[in-house]
């Protein structure tokens, strides 16, 4: 990412926040604020994974049993954006880290993410599950052949996922 990325970018911090102006002196997540982010950065690029590169296993997990190309084609096309979703989460925790530290973007060559930047992953991936927790009842609103167990274990995740995001989001310092 570039250093004008909005995800990693520190501009305005101190506007808003001056006691964050130099991130650097922000409190520490606690281990379960950290955890929470791990387990949705890893659990997104591990679920993308199995999307990706096996849509068939995965969508019979979820309930699905038949699988067209285009369900197929599409389930690797979430697969990639949650690939991508749970790389950024971990991308920004590792930045924030490295500035807790007292490391500095000349020491490193790399623009830290402050709080705030790490929120804004999180915010990304609670804003990707809900809209698909509302295309999940749309769906089912409409309805669609899918199966309607396949529909709730879904939503289920994808309400589970929001939870998480959201409960993280609240626990960051």
């Amino acid at each position: 990412m570039s250093a004008s990325s909005p995800l990693l970018s520190n501009s305005g911090d101190s506007s808003r926040n001056p006691a964050r102006a130099n991130h650097t002196n922000a409190a520490a997540p606690s281990p379960l604020a950290k955890g929470l982010l791990t387990f949705l950065g890893v659990g997104r690029v591990v679920f993308g994974a199995g999307c990706l590169l096996a849509p068939a296993l995965t969508l019979s997990i979820l309930g699905v049993s038949t699988l067209s190309a285009e369900a197929a084609l599409i389930t690797r096309m979430f697969g990639a954006r949650e690939i991508v979703i749970g790389k950024g989460l971990l991308l920004a925790e590792r930045s924030a880290g490295f500035a807790r530290r007292g490391n500095t973007a000349a020491d490193t060559g790399v623009q830290f993410a402050s709080r705030e930047g790490v929120c804004r992953a999180i915010w990304v991936g609670v804003a990707a599950d809900g809209l698909d927790a509302l295309a999940l009842v749309a769906t089912f609103a409409m309805g669609s052949s899918v199966d309607g167990i396949a529909i709730a274990r879904m939503l289920g995740a994808a309400l589970i996922m929001v939870v998480t995001g959201l409960e993280t989001a609240w626990l960051y310092p």
